[in-house]
């Protein structure tokens, strides 16, 4: 249950009624959440990105919005969110953003960043899923508990 000022959203709130003018209040809700549970008090919320969250159809419910800004303050390598940290891609947005990363120079390089931008998701992800318990990350990630702190400090994690 997401409790917003004097309203609360249940986990099914979508599916029962995706109301456009709900999201903005979850999102910052949630959003003082996870900066929360992820001790990131200084990280910032521009309100032009709540847009990306309203322009989404979401096919899921609040689990699925809470896990998007949870992954999101986990990948920020900025003091503020930017729709690349979203992974969100609407009708408008999909041409724009080229799926998230930079497609120029050769093709090795191009496949290089996306590697890496993939790899750097799956960490956080796994991180998330387990509650930052690394060797259980690293199981779920199939790789050594090595390779997987490695990785945390290449990527800033």
């Amino acid at each position: 249950m997401i409790r917003s000022g004097n309203r609360q959203f249940g986990l099914s709130h979508f599916a029962r009624a995706a109301r456009a003018d709900d999201i903005p209040e979850l999102v910052q809700s949630i959003f003082v959440k996870a900066k929360q549970k992820h001790n990131l008090p200084n990280l910032r919320l521009p309100p032009q990105l709540v847009e990306y969250f309203s322009g989404y159809r979401w096919p899921g419910n609040v689990r699925e919005l809470e896990n998007t800004i949870e992954r999101a303050c986990i990948l920020a390598d900025s003091a503020e969110l930017q729709p690349k940290d979203l992974g969100l891609f609407t009708d408008t947005n999909r041409e724009a953003t080229a799926f998230g990363f930079d497609l120029s120079g050769t093709l090795n390089e191009a496949a290089d960043r996306a590697m890496r931008m993939v790899e750097r998701q799956k960490i956080a992800d796994a991180l998330a899923q387990c509650d930052g318990n690394k060797t259980r990350a690293a199981e779920v990630l199939a790789v050594s508990y090595k390779t997987l702190l490695t990785k945390i400090k290449d990527y800033n994690l």
